[in-house]
């Protein structure tokens, strides 16, 4: 009828439309809304360990393979891509041999802290093995016990884990005050265990404490808390005194899988601002990791945010 509708991509605002009214002045109406800011994001998924109970010579007892954190980490960095707008060039992914502890630090001290600014957002992502063992220094812990990721080159000591207090002291490295730390790993130190159920296997997340130290969880002493500072918000896959499953029926952890599918639903929007928030994705994923592991044991997905606002990560 005479009257231009454009569409038209803005480098600062994202995707706009427009159109005219009769004298011709063109009103932008913005339609998708990428931030004004840089995203980066580290994930890192360990399925395979190096010195893990198959292991000839230095094996450690307990320690297997998992089949599905490499997948996990490959399908959150999809998420993020597709339906979040992060550059690929802005992620790095650690699977397997690249997640050594040593690699683990620098890609936060070193790849994400050089290219990160105090206005940019940035996600932290882990799964694979959890552990729960004594105290290390600093000594801080109220229940006495330390929460440890296990990367893949882990050689059955304190060492050569990641003490919550040391992953801790990495993310201050970062400027920015939108840091999303995901973890999909265990923390109760329970036994590795299988679940039998053909298509419904499930697997553990966890190992038992290598001292043999068993002690009773403090509520809110797990490694949120210890991670947790202003700026961040950390989502949990379990509580302290609770293990983490993936299973063979979603071909992934509990928590990654439910995770990812509220990432990518527009019903996890709650706000209606057309994108879905760390933290709403966390309230959407809650009822379905619950309902996922009730036959097993109760797996409750813990948060913790020191954000001033809602951390937007996807607009499915």
């Amino acid at each position: 009828r005479g009257m231009p509708h454009i569409t038209y991509y803005h480098n600062t605002a994202g995707l706009m439309y427009a159109h005219g009214e009769a004298e011709l002045t063109f009103l932008p109406l913005l339609l998708r809304n990428y931030p004004q800011l840089d995203r980066y994001a580290v994930i890192i998924g360990v399925a395979d360990y190096l010195y893990d109970d198959s292991h000839p010579v230095t094996h450690c007892m307990f320690l297997a393979d998992l089949p599905y954190p490499d997948n996990d980490a490959s399908n959150l960095r999809s998420t993020l891509i597709n339906y979040g707008g992060f550059e690929p060039s802005n992620i790095l992914m650690l699977t397997d041999s690249q997640a050594t502890k040593a690699g683990i630090q620098s890609a936060i001290t070193s790849w994400l802290d050089s290219r990160e600014d105090a206005d940019d957002q940035v996600v932290v992502y882990f799964a694979g093995h959890g552990m729960r063992d004594n105290d290390v220094f600093p000594y801080d812990e109220t229940d006495f016990l330390d929460e440890f990721l296990i990367p893949h080159d882990w050689a059955c000591d304190l060492d050569s884990a990641i003490a919550d207090d040391e992953l801790d002291s990495w993310l201050d490295n970062l400027e920015s005050q939108q840091v999303t730390v995901l973890f999909d790993s265990c923390h109760s130190g329970g036994m590795i265990e299988t679940r039998p159920g053909g298509e419904q296997d499930c697997h553990c997340r966890c190992l038992p404490p290598v001292s043999g130290t068993r002690g009773r969880p403090v509520a809110g002493d797990g490694i949120a808390a210890d991670v947790d500072q202003a700026g961040r918000l950390i989502l949990t896959a379990s509580a302290e005194d609770e293990e983490s499953w993936e299973c063979g029926s979603l071909q992934s952890g509990v928590f990654s899988y439910y995770l990812r599918r509220a990432l990518r639903s527009g019903s996890a929007d709650t706000s209606g601002n057309g994108w879905v928030s760390g933290e709403e994705a966390f309230v959407h994923l809650v009822p379905g990791v619950m309902a996922e592991t009730c036959y097993l044991e109760w797996q409750n997905p813990q948060i913790s945010d020191g954000t001033p606002g809602e951390e937007d990560l996807t607009q499915p």
